[in-house]
């Protein structure tokens, strides 16, 4: 009970902790993401025009909402919105993100959002860090993922408290029947398989209930040594098919973030590794290589 308490008590305080974490990573990401949008947007001619097509390519490449508006904070273009929607748009002059990043070079803000309606996360970054004539570009992000953390995190600490008192309940009540020595071995055996090891284990002497738990755990190992081997011969032999091909491969998951790509590809498209993690976007400046990716996701 006392553990259980201790985990509690801890994962209060980790609670705003990890709110604020998740915050600030979200927010580097943010600005990663404007960089990248600002160098897209390169000596665009004409940005007025150009503004809400482009706001809403780089709101499609980039899975975040975008916004461009003008130095007088006039909106010129919302991957959320049509241009019809524009016009009534009330003047971005006032947003502590634009005002800042008019100031500054960048801006960032925590606020409701009235044309969503829920709490984002803004980073404005002017278009020229030179001229602030150009106007700023603003990245928002809705601030769910930092509530899904926190409720990740609620619920670890519990699971880590009813974890805490059942181990101590099956702990004295092994320890009543006097077995100590059998049960540090299972706990042992129980830590070495976590860990991925697959050595064998010495548990199935006698025939009461430890000992069927022992059995259970050498099977347990004896199969995870046999999956371990057999995902590493398959990595392998996929490994060398994909770096045999002249052609390029790239493997995406469901989001366009990159989980695989072979040798071909990195001297193709001139990607300097690590690729996993990254949206194609980042690793090679193609924009027909995103869009293709886009596609192939969509359809």
């Amino acid at each position: 009970m006392v553990a259980a308490l201790s985990v509690l008590t801890a994962g209060l305080f980790l609670d705003r902790s990890i709110g604020r974490r998740v915050t600030e990573q979200m927010a580097g990401g943010l600005l990663r993401d404007a960089r990248l949008a600002r160098e897209t947007m390169g000596d665009t001619p004409r940005l007025d025009e150009s503004a809400p097509d482009l706001a809403h390519r780089l709101g499609g490449d980039l899975k975040l909402r975008v916004t461009i508006v003008a130095a007088d904070g006039t909106v010129l273009g919302d991957s959320d919105l049509d241009r019809e929607s524009l016009r009534d748009l009330e003047n971005h002059a006032t947003r502590p993100e634009i005002a800042e990043a008019m100031r500054a070079g960048t801006g960032r803000s925590i606020r409701f959002s009235t044309t969503l309606a829920e709490n984002m996360l803004y980073l404005a970054l002017r278009i020229d860090p030179q001229d602030a004539g150009r106007g700023v570009v603003r990245l928002a992000v809705p601030l769910t993922e930092v509530a899904a953390a926190q409720l990740e995190m609620r619920l670890l600490v519990g699971g880590a408290a009813l974890l805490s008192v059942t181990v101590a309940a099956l702990f004295g009540w092994l320890a009543a029947r006097g077995p100590a020595r059998r049960l540090a071995e299972m706990s042992h055996a129980a830590a070495t398989i976590a860990s991925g090891g697959t050595e064998t284990l010495p548990l199935a002497r006698g025939h009461d209930e430890l000992s069927e738990l022992g059995r259970a755990l050498g099977r347990m190992s004896a199969d995870l040594k046999a999956r371990l081997a057999m995902l590493s011969r398959e990595q392998s032999q996929l490994r060398t098919i994909l770096d045999g091909m002249v052609e390029g491969v790239l493997l995406t998951d469901l989001s366009g973030t990159i989980l695989l790509a072979n040798d071909a590809f990195l001297r193709i498209f001139g990607a300097t590794p690590p690729l996993e993690g990254r949206r194609p976007l980042e690793v090679a400046r193609v924009p027909a290589l995103q869009e293709a990716v886009q596609a192939a996701l969509e359809a």
